[in-house]
């Protein structure tokens, strides 16, 4: 039953999206003060520097470091001296207090010998009545060598403690001498980290130049893209709907058939109007 078949109808409809008629005003003024901006000199860059200087207290630091790394630490200096000289072996025989410590070492020593040993010699051989004898003489030369050993080794052996000691002195200040050495360099650290701090301001206060004439540079564009974000739309739109329109032939010569049976009925028709009622439904 082709009579049944049918095709479909387009129906287009379309939806506005206007605005509110309220909020319409208000858009056309943010539109309006947008170009306003956009052509004005706003924003501007915070005009003073954004940099922080150095404190008194801080410049103050930095000149007292700065003075102090350049002539340097007297002490270091002394420091040095004497390691210098005591790795040289300056004071390997200028102890000022050794011949000091030598006559105070052997003073008893003498004084026993001239007052109790040489006068036993001569009271002995006095009273043998030998006094002048080879052998009184030989008795005293005796007791004179005897104390000149005697003074020669203290003297030899405080020399030797003392140079013993020096020569410690100098193996242990030439272990120091390499850190002594290295310490030359903390006044030029010092001198340095004045330098690096004064950089660093100095960096700032550039890079603070660099970041104004970057944002003047920037700032059109930044405005155009502002601009153009609040006037660029989002207000509003209108759009067109279509949707197809299907006619179902069967489900109409039906209706028009119980519709065309009534009025057939009505009238006194009631075959010819169910036919004629249908055949009006295809359409």
């Amino acid at each position: 039953m082709a009579f049944l078949s049918g095709s479909p109808t387009i129906n287009t409809t379309t939806r506005s999206t206007a605005p509110w008629l309220d909020e319409q005003p208000y858009i056309r003024e943010v539109m309006s003060d947008a170009q306003q901006l956009y052509k004005s000199d706003a924003p501007s860059y915070f005009p003073q520097s954004t940099v922080i200087g150095f404190s008194p207290q801080t410049q103050g630091a930095l000149q007292a470091m700065e003075s102090r790394a350049l002539s340097g630490s007297p002490l270091q200096r002394a420091g040095m001296e004497q390691v210098l000289g005591t790795v040289q072996g300056d004071y390997l025989n200028a102890n000022p207090f050794l011949t000091g410590a030598y006559n105070a070492a052997s003073a008893p020593v003498i004084e026993q010998w001239r007052n109790q040993i040489a006068p036993g010699i001569d009271s002995a051989f006095s009273g043998a009545g030998r006094l002048g004898s080879g052998a009184y003489a030989q008795a005293r030369n005796t007791s004179e060598s005897t104390l000149g050993r005697s003074l020669t080794d203290m003297s030899s052996k405080m020399a030797y403690a003392n140079y013993a000691a020096e020569r410690q002195n100098q193996l242990n200040t030439a272990r120091l001498a390499p850190g002594m050495a290295q310490s030359d360099y903390s006044d030029m650290g010092q001198l340095m980290s004045v330098g690096s701090a004064r950089e660093g301001l100095e960096q700032a206060q550039l890079q603070d130049r660099i970041s104004r004439f970057n944002w003047e540079q920037e700032r059109p564009w930044n405005q155009l893209a502002r601009y153009s974000g609040l006037v660029s739309g989002g207000y509003g739109a209108q759009q067109e709907v279509s949707s197809p329109l299907y006619s179902n032939p069967g489900a109409n010569f039906l209706s028009g058939a119980l519709g065309g049976a009534q009025v057939g009925d009505l009238f006194g028709y009631p075959g010819y109007g169910a036919i004629a009622g249908g055949l009006l439904g295809l359409f």
